[in-house]
């Protein structure tokens, strides 16, 4: 907010705040000043995501019904837990490791089929090894009528993470985090489409960035855009 006070463009990162009314304070105080704002969800960006973003535009498995988000990790050792205090204190970070990460999973979902308007939700803590929730659950419903669904655990006795885009017509199968194969399957077959990550990963967006400031496009990533959090329980 002082940079905004200042005149000068801020580029935050995620989780944006700490909270949903600093979310809007912050969206509030930039636009007062007239001066751009960016969130840095830089998946956005990526040339793999991208990749997804085109598969389901181009109508590659028909009409979208639904997606499935899932994520299961290793509860960290005690030594790890010592290393990441401010994912897993809320009042340093806003909440733990779902509030952290998977953010990057939503605001992609968000980028592909908009806003979502409708959720229901449950979070708990079963491993207790820190305060903040490591187990949640949430079916919900965009705007444009798609359905989702998420699983969350971080207290898992294995590592698994992915995406499903379901269709009419065929499904994708892609991770957030890691530049694994897109799994493209329709037909009874599956092709599997590589697209590594560049050396520096917010590259891209920072391109974007300076090209806007520059008069030579608009970065996808403006804070208007990007989810905000709602609150935190």
């Amino acid at each position: 907010m002082r940079c905004a006070a200042a005149g000068k463009p801020v580029y935050v990162e995620k989780p944006m705040a700490m909270n949903h009314v600093q979310c809007t304070e912050i969206i509030a105080a930039c636009r007062s000043a007239q001066v751009p704002l960016w969130v840095g969800y830089y998946r956005r960006t990526l040339p793999r995501f991208l990749a997804v973003k085109d598969l389901v535009e181009s109508g590659a498995i028909g009409d979208v019904r639904m997606v499935i988000t899932r994520q299961f990790q290793r509860l960290p050792s005690a030594e790890h837990i010592k290393t990441l205090p401010w994912r897993i204190n809320p009042a340093l970070s806003g909440g733990g490791f779902f509030f952290e990460m998977v953010c990057h999973a939503l605001d992609f979902l968000d980028f592909v089929f908009g806003p979502i308007e409708t959720v229901r939700a449950f979070a708990n803590n079963q491993g207790k090894a820190y305060h903040p929730e490591d187990i949640v659950t949430a079916s919900y419903r965009f705007a444009s009528g798609i359905y989702g669904s998420g699983a969350w655990c971080f207290a898992a006795d294995f590592d698994e993470e992915y995406n499903e885009i379901i269709g009419a017509s065929g499904r994708i199968r892609f991770s957030t985090y890691a530049p694994v194969p897109i799994r493209l399957c329709r037909g009874g077959t599956t092709e599997e489409i590589l697209i590594g990550d560049p050396p520096h990963v917010h590259q891209p967006m920072i391109q974007s960035i300076v090209n806007e400031l520059n008069g030579g496009g608009r970065c996808q990533a403006p804070a208007t855009a990007a989810p905000v959090p709602r609150g935190y329980g």
